[in-house]
C-alpha cells in the first residue's frame, strides 16, 4: 500500500506520517463489557478443547485494525 504511487494531486505519505495521522484522528471507544465477548482483541488461530485450530479473538492482545485511503474532492464533487 505505501509503495504505490499517490493519486495525481495527492501527497505520498511516509509510514511515520500515516501513523501520526492515525493516532491524531483515531476514535476513542468506551465499550461496556458484560462478558469476554465484549472485549476487543486480535484475530488469531486458537486451539479448541479437542486440539483443532479455529479462528478466535486473542483478548490479551487488544488491537485496532486500520485501513488508509485517500480521495481527491473537487469543488464540483468527488474525484478527479
Amino acid at each position: 500500500m505505501l509503495n504505490e504511487p499517490a493519486a495525481p494531486g495527492l501527497p505520498l505519505m511516509s509510514p511515520s506520517e500515516l501513523a501520526r495521522l492515525i493516532v491524531r484522528h483515531a476514535p476513542r471507544f468506551e465499550i461496556e463489557t458484560a462478558s469476554d465477548d465484549d472485549r476487543p482483541g486480535a484475530v488469531a488461530w486458537q486451539s479448541d478443547q479437542a486440539g483443532h485450530l479455529q479462528i478466535g479473538i486473542a483478548r490479551e492482545q487488544p488491537v485496532l485494525y486500520v485501513r488508509s485511503s485517500q480521495r481527491n474532492w473537487t469543488a464540483t464533487g468527488c474525484c478527479n
